[in-house]
């Protein structure tokens, strides 16, 4: 009897407790670019010591449950200054923003011991520890050490593919980027990885997409230069140039990479095609082929963002190769078993492709966000080829084959996007509209001549609504 009236009164008094607790609630937002700070230790501490604690979210809030009293609440984040503030609790208390500013010397604490994910309607979230980030040089690196499923980094050329061989989209801020935008990003910069495992109709039919949300400062900038070469083989390199510089609201951005390829091959090829009179044989015995070019990428960069609000973005692109001497070219020499022929094949190339992208983005109240986009695109093409096989001397054919093919083409595109979406707490709505333009001019040249005009136009609308049970998307 005496112990049920014990646990009564121990229930009374716990629930009473609970009663009395009052709810503690804020913003830490970065003091610099006003974003959201996700991750942030927050501590609440009186005289005997720790009684609550938590890390902001995705939103950069935080709440925490504590009786009446006096406390200390201590915020502290990697790279940024501990802030400690006096707080006295007689009911729940809103705090509102809490401004922290970066310190020019990284704090002692360990705020993220392992990568935190956090699942959204659409993607997850991806918060990178301590060490991961520690152990990165830029962004391809950092996602390396992420080690995302379905995710593969090739160790040659740093393109990101899923698992069966699909290109992955890459993103910076919401921006579409490319591999050479990623390896610019400095990892102390990178907030959080937003990864979209079944990506939606806005990202227009992507395998999968890495979003990089990147810390938007007001002063300073970096340069960033990198290089490899072989050994084995010298005339393979890739090399890497990146410079940034910030103003107030405003970024500009440069970046270069040149990958020279130089090398000999040699093909041998045994073929053998059954006849119903018999079979032919043909054995081709390479001699050493060059294979040389000479690809360029340039990109130039300007982004203006005011704070969490709207964003603008304007890229101009251009991408460059030559190649005098094909992958396909070939010196060699054919046997059969009555006649035997030396073989030229040989392609040169050269292309350029310059492009315009200009990216808006308006963020609305109630996770609701607007997005404009039109990219302007001009590609130039030349490619010329000869194929001569002549025959050897002892050769029982006297045939000659000699084949000029040249064609020269010409490609200009515009794509425009409208997309307004809005996000509830496990249900992502997006609706749209697309545009896609293009006029193709192709001339072919050689033993013929002929040129081929084509105009091809498309409007559509979209709408997509995806709905999150127990971790699986849902989608109409």
């Amino acid at each position: 009897m005496k112990t049920r009236v014990l646990f009564v009164a121990l229930a009374i008094v716990s629930a009473g407790t609970l009663c009395a607790q009052n709810k503690v609630n804020g913003c830490v937002i970065d003091r610099t670019d006003n974003s959201k700070l996700i991750g942030v230790n927050v501590t609440l501490s009186n005289d005997s010591g720790q009684v609550a604690g938590t890390t902001t979210d995705i939103n950069g809030k935080f709440t925490l449950n504590a009786e009446k009293g006096d406390y200390i609440l201590e915020l502290s984040y990697i790279g940024y200054e501990t802030i400690r503030m006096a707080l006295t609790v007689n009911e729940n208390t809103h705090i509102g923003d809490i401004l922290m500013q970066e310190g020019a010397t990284e704090l002692g604490e360990v705020v993220v011991e392992s990568q935190a994910i956090i699942q959204k309607v659409d993607r997850q979230i991806l918060l990178p520890s301590k060490e991961q980030m520690q152990a990165s040089s830029d962004g391809v690196s950092l996602l390396q050490n992420l080690q995302i499923p379905r995710i593969v980094i090739s160790p040659i050329d740093n393109s990101v593919k899923t698992l069966s061989d699909e290109s992955v989209q890459l993103r910076i801020n919401g921006i579409e980027a490319s591999t050479a935008d990623v390896k610019a990003i400095n990892p102390k910069n990178i907030i959080r990885i937003e990864y979209h495992d079944q990506p939606g109709v806005r990202y227009n039919g992507a395998a999968a997409v890495v979003d990089y949300i990147v810390k938007h400062r007001d002063t300073g900038g970096s340069l960033m230069l990198a290089g490899t070469n072989g050994l084995t083989l010298p005339g393979i390199g890739n090399y890497y140039l990146a410079g940034k510089v910030h103003f107030g609201k405003s970024s500009l951005q440069a970046v270069a990479t040149y990958a020279p390829y130089d090398i000999y091959w040699t093909r041998t090829n045994n073929e053998t095609y059954h006849f119903s009179t018999g079979k032919i044989e043909n054995n081709e015995v390479g001699e050493p082929t060059r294979y040389k070019t000479y690809p360029v990428n340039v990109s130039l960069n300007y982004n203006w963002t005011n704070g969490d609000k709207n964003m603008l973005n304007i890229r101009l692109r251009d991408n460059m190769a030559y190649t005098p001497y094909g992958p396909s070219d070939r010196d060699s020499r054919l046997f059969q078993p009555t006649d035997s022929f030396e073989i030229h094949d040989h392609d040169k190339s050269s292309s350029q492709s310059p492009s315009l992208d200009i990216y808006y983005q308006h963020n609305l109240p109630h996770k609701q966000h607007l997005y404009f986009d039109v990219v302007g695109t001009y590609i130039n093409t030349h490619s010329d080829r000869r194929f001569l096989q002549t025959p050897l001397r002892g050769s029982a054919s006297t045939d000659t084959t000699d084949v000029i093919s040249r064609v020269r083409g010409d490609k200009w595109s515009l794509i425009g996007e409208a997309i307004y979406e809005k996000e509830w707490e496990n249900i992502m709505l997006t609706v749209g509209a697309r545009h896609n333009q293009q006029w193709v001019k192709n001339t072919y040249l050689g033993s013929t001549e002929a040129t081929v005009n084509m105009t091809t136009a498309e409007t559509y609308a979209f709408a997509e609504m995806r709905h999150r049970v127990d971790k699986n998307f849902h989608m109409w």
